[in-house]
């Protein structure tokens, strides 16, 4: 018999063999059950936005760009550095590595110049742009 089952004809499982095979059949099925969770609010969600013309979140972005910026205005930015521009090496300011053995990787120098703010305004402008000009055109 191989490890794990015992008898004349192997039919028998050992305890410890059947435990590990109900757990393993339990985490399974409950990882089906969220991945399927969550794809169903995706989809949930895509029809409530793409066939309804429901768009649950549109009032807090609106909300987040019209408090925060004019679209239709150019503004000055403010710089939220403390670095200091020096002739031979240009701005010279710490990079924090996020890792939690302090190592700096190249996500961190990228992190430091393209935030949250940055990367959710190139959302919101893509997607006013496809808004804007996408129903003008014919899809093939």
């Amino acid at each position: 018999c191989t490890s794990g089952y015992f008898g004349r004809f192997c039919e028998n499982e050992f305890h410890h063999r059947t435990i590990r095979r109900y757990v393993s059949e339990s985490c399974g099925i409950i990882a089906i059950i969220i991945l399927s969770a969550v794809i169903g609010f995706v989809v949930f969600m895509d029809i409530l936005k793409y066939i309804f013309n429901i768009d649950p979140v549109q009032k807090y972005e609106e909300e987040f760009f019209d408090n925060e910026l004019d679209s239709q205005v150019w503004n000055e930015i403010d710089s939220e550095s403390n670095g200091e521009l020096q002739e031979e090496y240009g701005i010279v300011e710490e990079v924090n590595p996020t890792s939690k053995n302090n190592t700096l990787y190249s996500i961190d120098c990228c992190r430091h110049f393209i935030t949250d703010v940055i990367i959710t305004l190139m959302v919101h402008e893509t997607n006013r742009y496809t808004q804007q000009h996408l129903p003008a055109q014919e899809l093939i």
